[in-house]
């Protein structure tokens, strides 16, 4: 399970559990380019989350690009997503 967290909730809130934007396949996630950040597909313990990859994604209202990061959580077997020896 992979989900894309916007920057804000991750880093500059107490908030628990975490927002979570979108959930998607990883390279689902890495190819979205604009989203709606009061969007919540889910809510992630912040303990748990494990972030990635850094992503800018455009808000759909606007205002430039925000920074984010597809996660998982650590209870997922997250390597199986990627083919073995893909540069890890």
């Amino acid at each position: 399970m992979f989900g894309l967290i916007l920057k804000h909730y991750l880093n500059y809130t107490a908030q628990d559990p975490v927002q979570v934007a979108v959930l998607d396949k990883f390279a689902t996630l890495m190819g979205i380019v604009s989203v709606d950040p009061s969007s919540a597909a889910a809510s992630w313990p912040r303990a748990d989350i494990v972030p990635l990859a850094r992503r800018d994604v455009e808000s759909q209202f606007g205002g430039g690009l925000l920074e984010a990061y597809v996660c998982t959580l650590r209870t997922t077997d997250y390597q199986a997503e990627f083919p073995a020896g893909g540069g890890r």
